[in-house]
């Protein structure tokens, strides 16, 4: 059984389940956020760091409700691609990076913007782009299409971290 509000069980087959908060973000739900970025040592200014949790489209929780992950996405214009994008981030606890939320939580921020475009209430954006910022990962997975995701590989930046898309369905450039 899943709860309306999350895309993963809450019937303790995994030990973490995933909170939509896409555009709810309460000042309860923001001291969560906040409060999780500094126990992972996230260094930005304060005034950074609320507006990036003004972002928030995910929270992962443990089972005791606990945030063991946050994921953001913001609109952006990409120049190369001549549209908007969301660019997607996240920062997983480390306890919990090799169980699969962070795969978890890019699948279930993918699949809602993905609907949003298809039903036609959000088609500001044609995809959902994000960095690997994760050297380890980015030798691992070398594929042009992540069969898991869907995400296709578009280049590297200035730093050699690999840039993956995801056009939502239905999308036009």
């Amino acid at each position: 059984m899943a709860s309306p509000e999350t895309n993963t069980p809450l019937d303790g087959s995994l030990p973490y389940f995933i909170e939509n908060v896409w555009e709810a973000l309460t000042p309860e739900l923001e001291a969560e956020v906040l409060a999780f970025w500094e126990e992972c040592g996230l260094v930005r200014t304060e005034t950074d760091l609320r507006k990036r949790a003004q972002q928030a489209i995910l929270l992962a929780r443990d089972i005791r409700r606990k945030v063991i992950g946050v994921a953001t996405v913001f609109n952006t214009f990409v120049q190369r691609l001549n549209n908007h994008v969301y660019v997607y981030r996240t920062l997983v606890a480390p306890p919990f990076r090799k169980i699969g939320v962070a795969i978890s939580m890019l699948q279930t921020a993918r699949d809602f913007l993905n609907d949003r475009y298809r039903e036609g209430i959000d088609r500001t954006c044609i995809g959902l782009m994000f960095i690997l910022e994760n050297p380890e990962l980015g030798k691992q997975f070398k594929q042009a299409i992540w069969p898991r995701t869907g995400f296709i590989f578009l280049g590297y930046n200035r730093k050699r971290q690999q840039v993956r898309i995801f056009y939502f369905d239905g999308a036009v450039i």
